[in-house]
């Protein structure tokens, strides 16, 4: 409306862009080149910080990309998921009703064994709309909470669900190796206490993910219909 309006030419050029590098972001995205498009949305992320709308839809879009690459490493996955984390979590500082930044954070801080604040967030997603797809997750979330409270044998062995019965008792090997009371017989006695209750909770999580049919009766119990593979 104002041609000469310095201020407003400024924000236009802005506008512009924000909205190029946006979209070269999308397509990457829809490209399925996921590290590329982390790298595009990081640069958009640094034309105007003022702009609390379009920077936290980046902030969850960098999320969403991060949550796409496949980790086969465990410390690496755990790693990729507190990044999709701390993406959502300045989503939702520059917009505090961001369903899908919440959803996201639930998902992912269940990924990593975070089930209150999953739940803790669903029920914000609930109360600010009142669905029954959004009060069946807060419920499902509850529930694998719950589940989470048994041991996760997968997570003492350092390994994924996704392991094979090789890599199962390489890892076995290697824990029982670290923890093993003969390692730790000049240490205090806390100490030794401690090195010994991870021991024996190495070897009983190799005892039921070395056994097929321990192992599909614990993955009934601990990941009921969450589990996946």
């Amino acid at each position: 409306m104002d041609p000469d309006c310095s201020k407003a030419k400024i924000y236009r050029k802005l506008c512009k862009q924000l909205q190029e590098i946006k979209s070269r972001g999308n397509g990457a995205f829809k490209e399925q080149q996921f590290e590329k498009a982390i790298e595009i949305y990081s640069e958009a992320l640094e034309v105007d910080k003022t702009n609390s709308a379009v920077n936290s839809k980046l902030y969850y879009n960098r999320a969403l990309a991060r949550s796409k690459i496949r980790e086969a490493d465990p410390d690496k996955a755990e790693q990729r998921d507190l990044y999709v984390i701390e993406d959502c979590d300045l989503a939702i500082d520059l917009n505090k009703e961001y369903l899908k930044a919440y959803k996201k954070r639930a998902a992912t801080s269940q990924n990593i064994g975070n089930h209150e604040d999953a739940v803790r967030d669903l029920e914000t997603v609930f109360k600010m709309e009142q669905t029954r797809e959004n009060q069946g997750a807060v419920r499902d979330a509850k529930r694998q909470q719950k589940l989470a409270e048994r041991k996760d044998y997968y997570k003492i062995l350092k390994v994924t669900k996704e392991a094979d019965e090789k890599e199962i008792k390489k890892a076995y090997r290697k824990k029982a190796m670290l923890h093993h009371p003969d390692r730790h017989s000049g240490e205090s006695d806390e100490k030794k206490a401690a090195e010994e209750k991870l021991f024996k909770d190495v070897n009983e999580a190799f005892s039921v993910l070395s056994d097929e049919t321990k192992k599909s009766r614990y993955r009934k119990l601990k990941f009921n219909h969450f589990d996946e593979i």
